[in-house]
């Protein structure tokens, strides 16, 4: 069993790196499970991909109706490419690898999903808009993108730049109250 999963923040390396397959199905893999879920909601998060909690395994966990548990999706692929042919929608998105920036970014409006639950028992689900926005987002993570990589190159330098700023704005506060 690992030790308790933490919040990586941009540019942590693992954010940029296509995830391992799961292949063993067993108490640790529950045990990562339920740290990311504790982690999503300690972040007030819908979704978190395990690579940013520094675990380099296939698996998120989403939240898509709170009066329901997260689902969790293990090896998570699309599937089909009837995706591609639909108009987009524009979803802002917020990142908790990114705390603090909102990026409006386009989705499809539906995606269509094959994952393993817990168990390893393969499911085909269809997600439709906002949870099809949110499913993408983390199984970006899981590819090794994040959100500033769905942008074109003039909107990705100017997020990048307001990404910076923000992030000197952290440290310098941090300093003044002497946190670093």
């Amino acid at each position: 069993m690992s030790g308790p999963v933490t919040l990586q923040i941009y540019p942590s390396l693992i954010l940029g790196v296509e995830t391992q397959q799961v292949e063993v199905f067993d108490s640790d893999l529950y045990w990562q499970a339920q740290q990311l879920i504790s982690l999503m909601y300690l972040q007030n998060g819908k979704g978190l991909a395990a690579n940013q909690a520094g675990l380099n395994i296939s698996m998120c966990v989403i939240e898509f109706d709170e009066k329901l548990p997260p689902k969790v999706l293990v090896n998570p692929v699309w599937t089909g490419n009837d995706e591609a042919s639909l108009p987009t929608i524009d979803s802002e998105e917020g990142c908790l690898s990114f705390p603090g920036l909102k990026v409006k970014v386009k989705r499809a409006p539906r995606y269509t999903v094959r994952y393993q639950d817990l168990t390893g028992v393969t499911l085909v689900e269809t997600f439709l808009g906002m949870d099809a926005c949110v499913v993408a987002h983390e199984l970006d993570h899981l590819r090794g993108f994040t959100f500033l990589d769905r942008l074109g190159p003039v909107m990705k330098d100017i997020q990048t730049r307001k990404w910076n700023k923000l992030q000197k704005r952290v440290r310098q506060y941090n300093q003044m109250m002497g946190r670093m």
